[in-house]
């Protein structure tokens, strides 16, 4: 049996049972905008990128130079430096592990 097997089955990129995993290091520079709604927990791994999110209760940042748009966000943890999240929603609660990390209010995206 393979001890790798278990790594398979983390959701890479859709949500499943309430939780996305996204792998920067398998993906482009930038990722497409996606749907999160039905999103209790988003976790980015990985350095170097830019994520589009829609909505998520917590969004958790495990690497360096990674920047997230978010349309509404009630948690971010960061652990990693230099990442910037920007969110549209009200200010969520911060728990910062690294350095040179910022969470700022972003204006509204403008209607399509």
């Amino acid at each position: 049996m393979s001890s790798t097997a278990s790594l398979d089955a983390a959701p890479v990129g859709s949500c499943d049972d309430g939780f996305m995993l996204l792998d920067l290091g398998a993906t482009d520079d930038v990722a497409p905008s996606l749907d999160t709604s039905s999103c209790d927990l988003v976790s980015i791994v990985g350095s170097t990128g830019t994520v589009v999110l829609d909505e998520v209760s917590t969004l958790v940042v495990e690497g360096s130079d990674v920047t997230v748009s978010v349309q509404d966000v009630d948690t971010v943890q960061l652990a990693g430096d230099r990442n910037t999240v920007h969110h549209a929603g009200e200010a969520p609660a911060v728990d910062d592990q690294g350095q040179a990390n910022t969470v700022t209010a972003a204006a509204e995206p403008a209607a399509e």
